[in-house]
């Protein structure tokens, strides 16, 4: 049987979007059928095995389609293996220390049994909108964070919940256990 992952997302200026795109790649790479969604237009979950769900961070909160995607399918998300993504720091932070997932996002991983989470650097482009890109002194644009490498899915072999750690400049974090 073929091994369906959806890859949603919640992204306004497209760097969120690039990151699931690449979480995809990864796992076609691993011989696993991805297709990548924007959240808000993901109506169904019937056809896949396991969804990853990232959104980029705003003000400490994550994108608004992510949070509605997790509410709204949280009943399918319970029965299948679901890891998250956050992405947002314009900062060199993402790269030199594991940054935790938001209080909200921790929630809904501890609600849903969440298997793992990683946090990458954030990306900010021309056209960029809303206040942060609009701060004086900012420096130029675009002001991109490289981003590591994404939790990868292998069949077989790998950790014991299927997901290899992320690398350097992510964090990695599965379900509480207290």
């Amino acid at each position: 049987m073929e091994q369906r992952v959806l890859v949603a997302h919640g992204s306004t200026s497209g760097s969120t979007e690039r990151i699931a795109q690449t979480v995809a790649d990864v796992l076609r790479t691993a011989g696993i059928t991805a297709e990548v969604q924007p959240a808000r237009f993901v109506t169904d979950l019937d056809l896949y095995e396991a969804v990853v769900v990232g959104g980029a961070l705003y003000a400490g909160r994550w994108h608004k389609d992510a949070r509605r995607f997790v509410r709204r399918h949280r009943g399918a998300l319970a029965h299948r293996p679901v890891w998250f993504f956050s992405s947002g720091p314009l900062d060199p932070t993402a790269s030199q220390r594991d940054i935790p997932p938001v209080p909200g996002v921790e929630r809904a991983m501890a609600r849903l049994a969440i298997r793992g989470h990683v946090t990458f650097g954030g990306c900010l482009t021309e056209g960029a909108r809303g206040r942060i890109a609009h701060i004086p002194g900012r420096g130029h644009l675009p002001l991109c964070v490289a981003v590591p490498p994404p939790p990868a899915f292998r069949k077989g072999g790998g950790t014991s919940d299927g997901v290899q750690a992320a690398g350097p400049g992510s964090h990695r974090s599965g379900p509480k256990t207290s």
